[in-house]
């Protein structure tokens, strides 16, 4: 549009311009005027005019902010234009024309100025119009996404009110949960403090019941010697009645004692059942009472400390009286000890004289048998005479004899292993139908010489350790693989190496134990218990390689024994063999998929070996949660809680940790040491008063 109005405007001047020049040239010729040119003023109207259109573009490229600006600087910079022209320009070029020319030239300039201003109007007004709908449409968006952000402001604000809400109540219950980890805690303390006092009181009771036995003892050993000695005096046939009237009451005593020890046991477990039933209802009141202890918190914690330091007065003051009656106690003793080694001196004093009298009478009765045997002597003599001479008839006999009788004996030896069998036979069958308490334990052989080695395993509750081994020596004498006594003569050893301390002793009875597990004939029963009891030794004494090849032998003995191979397992991990062990375990668990022992082991080698935490937890979890034997043990409740802690999973380690404390496998869900001193208090918080060291720690 800007084109076609310049182009109307200079062609319609241009027109003029030659035809004024035309017409001078026509009438004057040389001498004619020449009309003055116009450039300067189409120069400038050219330069506004394109002003104008700078500015319209402009519009286009704006900003919303300053669109209104510019058009209204467009209509201000065209209206200047308009006036510019009507005033300068236009008189200009009329003053140069003819009035006709000048006629024509203000229509032509009317009409094409005025056209082409209003077709560049029309085109401004047209644009403004697409502007004002895009500024409405650029309004609405921005309204849109204020209204979007608003609510996303309140969708924020909202979460944050709820984190804040949850970080409150995560703060209430945290304040909870340590509240009642504090009374936990004190009432622990309380109970640890009572079950001490309660220990050191059945120490004082069983030191005195000690003292007392001993005393009982030491008479019963004066009566025992006084009867021993009347029974020395008395005949062989009394002798043997006595003995069987004491092993009679030997038997009496023990079930007296057996009865007395289950009447012990129900006791206990109706008291059991009592402190269950009172802690029960103290839990209870305890639950009801809480609130109003919270309330006099401070007061009882003041009246606490008071009553401690009374208490601490009460216990120095006991302390001593207790020393006291410890020092009188000592003093007693020593007196009765004097006593009593007076009154042993004077049981030597006549001991002496009587072995002094005995020998005299030893003596006389020697010098007697001495001639007696002179005189047998010379009767032999005479007699040999005699025999020499009736020998040599009788060996002319004996040699027909002896060959009849190496007849009757081979036919004698087929008979006595036919009967053997025999016997062995009906030895099995009587086993398998009594109700023998050792059947078990007991091979055919075994079952023959029962009583026996029955009579040895009771001697154990009468007689010395020494004894019993010589009993059980004497009948290997005659039945020397007999498993049961083996077996018995390895744990009298173990007993005897226990008491003693003696690692030789230990060694011979490791030794016998093998014996056992190398016996032919030896029932499954009494095989595995030796076994095990051979590896247990073997471990205390050093021989983890001695003890891994037990257990092997047993696995290999018992292949479908369950037991027996996670026993090899832990035997591989004690040993430091741990692949082996891993493809023990793997094996248990191809028989039994429900093993908890296995599991467990399985996930603690995954875990510490390879160092996969979370390939080890199902094996953990499922192991744990079995409670199977053998898997209620601080270490698995330790490796399956860390391994929560290692995922990041801390609620579920906390949880485990807690079940551990419950369980009694740590002091606390916070103290998780597996190796504890009982004479060693523990707690997670110490106050200053609880150190004993409260001078010390006061801030200086």
């Amino acid at each position: 549009m800007s084109k076609t109005g310049k182009k109307s405007v200079y062609t319609n001047s241009s027109k003029k311009h030659s035809q004024v020049k035309n017409g001078s040239t026509k009438t004057d010729g040389k001498n004619a005027q020449k009309p003055k040119k116009s450039g300067v003023c189409c120069k400038m109207f050219t330069f506004l005019f394109f002003a104008v259109m700078v500015a319209g573009v402009a519009v286009l490229y704006s900003n919303d902010e300053y669109r209104d600006k510019s058009l209204q600087f467009v209509e201000v910079v065209k209206r200047s234009v308009l006036e510019q022209y009507e005033q300068h320009i236009k008189p200009l070029i009329d003053s140069q024309m003819s009035p006709e020319q000048q006629k024509q030239n203000e229509k032509g300039s009317r009409g094409g100025g005025k056209e082409a201003f209003g077709e560049n109007e029309k085109e401004l007004e047209l644009e403004k119009k697409k502007k004002d709908e895009e500024k409405k449409k650029h309004d609405e968006e921005k309204k849109r996404i204020e209204e979007l952000n608003r609510k996303l402001e309140a969708d924020r604000k909202r979460e944050e009110e709820e984190k804040r809400q949850q970080e409150a109540e995560k703060k209430r219950k945290e304040e909870e949960q340590k509240n009642e980890e504090e009374r936990k805690r004190k009432q622990d303390e309380e109970k640890k403090k009572h079950e001490i006092e309660k220990k050191r009181i059945e120490e004082l009771n069983r030191k005195l019941e000690a003292d007392r036995k001993r005393e009982e003892e030491e008479k019963r050993q004066q009566e025992e010697e006084k009867k021993r000695k009347e029974e020395e005096q008395k005949n062989e046939e009394e002798r043997k009645r006595k003995q069987d009237e004491e092993k009679k009451k030997h038997k009496e005593e023990k079930k007296r004692i057996e009865e007395l020890n289950r009447k012990l046991e129900a006791d206990r477990k109706r008291e059991e059942e009592k402190i269950k039933q009172e802690e029960q209802k103290r839990k209870q009141e305890e639950e009801q009472k809480r609130k109003e202890e919270e309330r006099k918190k401070k007061e009882d914690e003041i009246r606490k400390q008071e009553e401690d330091k009374i208490r601490k007065e009460q216990e120095k003051k006991r302390l001593e009286e207790e020393k006291r009656k410890n020092e009188e106690e000592r003093k007693r003793k020593e007196e009765e000890k004097r006593r009593m080694e007076e009154e042993k001196r004077r049981l030597e004093d006549e001991k002496n004289k009587k072995e002094e009298a005995n020998k005299k009478k030893l003596e006389e009765e020697r010098e007697r048998i001495e001639e007696e045997k002179r005189k047998q002597v010379e009767e032999r003599k005479r007699k040999n005479e005699d025999e020499k001479r009736m020998k040599e008839e009788e060996n002319k006999s004996k040699e027909l004899l002896r060959m009849k009788e190496q007849e009757n004996e081979r036919i004698n030896q087929e008979v006595q292993k036919q009967q053997q069998k025999e016997e062995e036979k009906k030895l099995q069958k009587e086993k398998e139908n009594t109700s023998y308490e050792f059947n078990s334990l007991s091979n055919p052989a075994d079952f023959a010489i029962r009583n026996l080695l029955d009579n040895a395993e009771n001697s154990l509750y009468i007689l010395s350790d020494e004894e019993v081994l010589k009993m059980c020596e004497e009948i290997l004498k005659t039945y020397p693989k007999s498993p049961r006594a083996n077996y018995l003569k390895a744990d009298i050893l173990i007993k005897m190496a226990e008491e003693k301390q003696s690692n030789s002793i230990l060694e011979q009875g490791i030794a016998q134990y093998q014996k056992v597990l190398d016996l032919p004939d030896v029932p499954y029963a009494l095989l595995v218990d030796a076994g095990t009891k051979l590896a247990e030794k073997q471990i205390f004494r050093g021989w983890n390689g001695k003890a891994t090849k037990t257990w092997r032998f047993l696995s290999d003995k018992y292949p479908n024994d369950v037991k027996l191979k996670n026993k090899l397992g832990v035997g591989y991990l004690m040993a430091n063999q741990n692949e082996e062990a891993r493809k023990t375990f793997e094996k248990v668990l191809e028989m039994d998929h429900g093993d908890g022992l296995a599991k467990v082991h399985l996930g603690f080698i995954i875990k510490t070996i390879d160092n996969d935490p979370e390939k080890a937890l199902p094996f953990l979890i499922e192991g744990v949660a079995s409670e199977a034997e053998g898997t209620k043990d601080g270490r698995f409740y330790f490796h399956l809680g860390d391994a929560f802690q290692r995922l990041n999973l801390l609620k579920e380690a906390y949880k485990v940790y807690k079940a551990g404390a419950e369980n009694g496998l740590f002091l606390s869900s916070i103290q998780r040491s597996l190796y504890n001193v009982n004479t060693l208090t523990g707690r997670p918080w110490w106050t200053a008063e609880e150190t004993g060291y409260t001078e010390d720690l006061k801030v200086q």
